[in-house]
């Protein structure tokens, strides 16, 4: 009986040492699982900036372009103005008339 109980406690013993065992290796492959999220979270962070980014330039780039073409349209409406002023105002009456009319309605 007594070889009984020294086989349970050195079996127990053994059981503890690997108890403590596993618990280290969770918590190693929890702080390196935490690791490689943090760093494919920092690289997704990333990417999303650069992306943002070059999606705000290219944003950038098409508002110059529109607003180009806006005074290219301003200043030929100008010269077209100057250049026919008594057509100009009858289209200008009629676009009032025209919208008068619609929002009378």
């Amino acid at each position: 009986m007594a070889e009984q109980r020294a086989s349970n406690a050195a079996t127990q013993e053994e059981l503890s040492k690997q108890i403590e065992q596993l618990r280290k290796d969770v918590s190693e492959i929890t702080h390196t699982l935490g690791e490689l999220t943090r760093g494919q979270v920092t690289e997704l962070r990333s990417r999303a900036e650069r992306r943002a980014s070059e999606l705000r330039d290219r944003g950038r780039a098409m508002a110059d372009e529109v607003g180009n073409q806006a005074r290219d349209i301003e200043h030929e409406a100008e010269d077209y103005v100057r250049r026919k002023p008594l057509q100009s105002l009858a289209i200008a009456a009629g676009l009032g008339l025209l919208v008068g009319y619609l929002t009378r309605r």
